[in-house]
């Protein structure tokens, strides 16, 4: 049970709830984590706009691998780009290609008409996921 976890990470505080929780499944069950990061890109008229440089996700998800590696838990990562529209299906095919079986990510509510018009992407991937979810 929970032997792959995936743990989705972003530049947000929230994302330290993500890894704690990954860290201690992990201790617990004996599992291993993989780490994804999506550097999100934005697509404007004719042209693909990243929406932030790409060294940060990597310098967070090789800190997050550090991390968990000196708990003691067997860590991968990987950074994945796409456009910011699919985040949630990126999400979700990394965790198939790691044979996850429990996706780890933070909620990112929206507020007001907003959460009716565009839905969170974690609301996304539960909608959509085959596999375990938890919402930290």
């Amino acid at each position: 049970m929970y032997r792959h976890i995936l743990a989705a990470v972003d530049a947000t505080p929230i994302s330290a709830r993500v890894l704690a929780a990954a860290t201690a499944l992990a201790t617990a069950l004996g599992g291993t984590v993989h780490v994804v990061h999506v550097d999100e890109s934005e697509a404007v008229y004719d042209r693909v706009v990243d929406l932030e440089d790409d060294t940060l996700g990597r310098a967070q998800v090789a800190e997050a691998v550090d991390r968990l590696r000196a708990a003691g838990v067997r860590a991968t990562s990987a950074v994945v780009d796409g456009l910011d529209t699919d985040v949630p299906a990126l999400i979700l095919d990394t965790a198939h290609a790691h044979g996850a079986d429990l996706i780890i990510l933070g909620p990112h509510h929206r507020a007001g008409l907003a959460r009716l018009l565009e839905p969170s992407v974690s609301d996304l991937v539960g909608r959509r996921a085959d596999v375990a979810l938890l919402v930290r």
